[in-house]
C-alpha cells in the first residue's frame, strides 16, 4: 500500500509540474485585481458578490459530500452571507471531509476563473 501512495503522489506532483505557470502581464495582473477590489470592497457590489462566493463555498461542502457517498438534501443561501448544506449519511471522516472543501473550493475556484482569464487575454 505504501508504494501505490507513493507513485500516486508522485503523479500527483508530476501533474502540476508538466506545464509552466502562465506568464502574465502588469496591466492584466492589475486589471483582475482592479476587478475584485470592485467587486469586494464596496457594500453594494459586495452584497452580490458575496452569495457568489458564499454560494461556491457550499457547493464544495456539496461535492464533498456526494464524493463520499453521502446524500446532500439541501443547500441553504442567506443574504447575510451565511449558508447551510446538508447531508445524510455516516459520520465520521465523511463529515470531516465534507466540512473541510467548502474552504478551499472558493480560492481553486478564483484560480481557474483567474486562469481562464488569462488564456483568454493571450489569444
Amino acid at each position: 500500500m505504501s508504494e501505490f501512495a507513493s507513485v500516486w503522489w508522485g503523479l500527483v506532483v508530476a501533474g502540476f509540474s508538466m506545464v509552466p505557470a502562465p506568464a502574465i502581464e502588469e496591466l492584466h495582473l492589475a486589471g483582475i485585481l482592479g476587478a475584485a477590489v470592485v467587486l469586494s470592497l464596496p457594500a453594494v457590489t459586495w452584497r452580490y458578490f458575496g452569495l457568489f462566493v458564499t454560494t461556491v463555498h457550499e457547493l464544495g461542502h456539496a461535492v464533498a459530500a456526494l464524493v463520499s457517498l453521502q446524500r446532500v438534501s439541501g443547500i441553504e443561501l442567506r443574504f447575510d452571507h451565511s449558508g447551510v448544506t446538508r447531508t445524510r449519511g455516516r459520520g465520521g471522516w465523511r463529515a470531516v471531509w465534507t466540512a473541510f472543501w467548502g474552504y478551499p473550493v472558493p480560492a481553486l475556484v478564483g484560480t481557474g476563473l483567474v486562469g481562464a482569464a488569462v488564456s483568454e487575454l493571450r489569444r
